[in-house]
Formats: structure tokens, sequence, C-alpha cells
């Protein structure tokens, strides 16, 4: 038994495989500075540190992140800020951070209120990630790091999935002194 395609649906087949293909490779954005909104799902919101009327615009792919700056998520909505070159600040839905320092030598954001994961793909150790909470800083000097953080109310808790953390800021961090280090697998509240 033959079967015959037409040249249409030869042609509707190889059109949506084109579309596919171009979408696939639409944007490649680069950063030199961490902050960058590398994806805004739902509704994202930035207040820019020096916004004369106090009002939060919409943020969306390529937003770029300034020191001061503030970017938060309403219910069911998400979004990812670049820290460095293969590292990510993940916001859950009603999530606020604040970018503290926006260096790749120096990063530090605040998570103020909800839920965020951490992954760093890689870090000199030299110059940790900070990530501030409302009960306490933790510094990020381990490649293959992946952590989550949820501030609530009362508490900080915060869960080492993969690699580890200091508690505490970046200088007491790679100075060794009166930092705990939290290793894969542990749950801690601050």
């Amino acid at each position: 038994m033959k079967q015959r395609i037409s040249f249409a649906t030869v042609g509707l087949t190889l059109s949506l495989m084109l579309a596919l293909l171009g979408s696939a490779s639409a944007q490649h954005l680069i950063s030199s500075k961490a902050g960058f909104v590398n994806r805004a799902d739902g509704t994202v919101h930035v207040l820019r540190h020096d916004s004369e009327d106090g009002k939060a615009g919409r943020a969306s792919l390529g937003t770029q992140l300034r020191e001061g700056d503030s970017l938060s998520t309403d219910a069911n909505s998400r979004a990812e800020i670049l820290l460095n070159p293969g590292s990510y600040l993940r916001l859950n839905e009603n999530t606020e951070v604040r970018a503290i320092s926006t260096s790749f030598s120096e990063t530090r954001f605040e998570l103020l209120k909800g839920s965020a994961i951490v992954e760093i793909g890689q870090v000199d150790k030299k110059e940790p990630i900070e990530l501030v909470t409302p009960n306490g800083t933790l510094s990020i000097a381990k490649e293959a790091t992946l952590i989550r953080v949820d501030a609530k109310s009362a508490a900080t808790w915060v869960a080492v999935r993969q690699g580890e953390i200091y508690l505490g800021p970046r200088t007491t961090a790679l100075a060794n002194q009166g930092s705990a280090k939290i290793k894969r697998g542990k749950l801690v509240r601050l």
C-alpha cells in the first residue's frame, strides 16, 4: 500500500520545523553585572531605588537591576535573576529581593520575603556570593551548590540540597572565622 504525501503537508511540516528552530534560538542575552532578569513569568515588578514616584514598573526578560533596586513576584509568578555566568537566583511567587551589589566580584542580594532557590554553577572561592535574609546572612563559595531559602515571618529556613554554604557574611566566610559551614542534606533555621 503506497502512501501519498501532499505538497501542502510537506510545506506545513517544514514551516512548523523552521518556526520551532527560530524560537529556540530567539534570544541569547548577556550581562556584565549580576541582577540581569533571565526569566519573568506572570506579574513581576521592579522598583528602582531612585524612583521619584515610588511606583514599581513591570520587569521582563532583559531587565537589569541596579544596586538598591527591588524585584518582586505576584501570586502565580516567578522570576530568575543572573548572579554570575552560570549561577542564578530563582524567585517563587510572592517573593521580593533587593540588589545590594551587582558586581560579579562582590555579588550580594537581600531576600526580603518569600522563597528562592539559589543555584551556583560557578563561583570564585575568593569572591563568595552573599544572600542576606531577614534572620541572617549566607555566603556561598562552592561550585555546584543548590539551596532553597524560605523567609517566613518569624524565621528563615535554609535547605542545602547540594554543595555547602557558610552562615555569616562573606568576610567571615573568607577568613573562615566564626562562620558555620552547612553541608549537603542539612536544613537550618536562622
